[in-house]
């Protein structure tokens, strides 16, 4: 598992609250974030380690992505046939004339 430089910090910082080198409300100060919240993260970290503070999300599809080949296909249409397009015109294109 390799970490974020924000995850990275996050650990950096709630190690120095857990040796006592900083106190909470310095350690949200540092993080950006509110006392409540350091102390949730600090209790993950406790229990789970590091992996406790990376995002749930990564390494999971985006739900809203295309298909892969609808995708290959309006990349190939965006390069070949309707070269040059801003991003509105080529929607307009892939509605109208390809139907996409």
């Amino acid at each position: 598992m390799t970490l974020t430089p924000e995850e990275a910090q996050r650990v950096h910082v709630l190690s120095l609250l857990e040796g006592k080198r900083i106190t909470p409300a310095q350690a949200a100060e540092a993080l950006g974030l509110t006392p409540r919240q350091v102390r949730r993260l600090r209790v993950a970290l406790r229990m789970e380690g590091p992996a406790a503070l990376v995002h749930g999300n990564r390494g999971r599809p985006a739900p809203n992505q295309l298909p892969e080949p609808l995708r290959t296909q309006i990349v190939a249409l965006a390069r070949g046939r309707y070269a040059g397009l801003n991003d509105h015109h080529l929607t307009e294109k892939l509605t109208t004339v390809e139907a996409l």
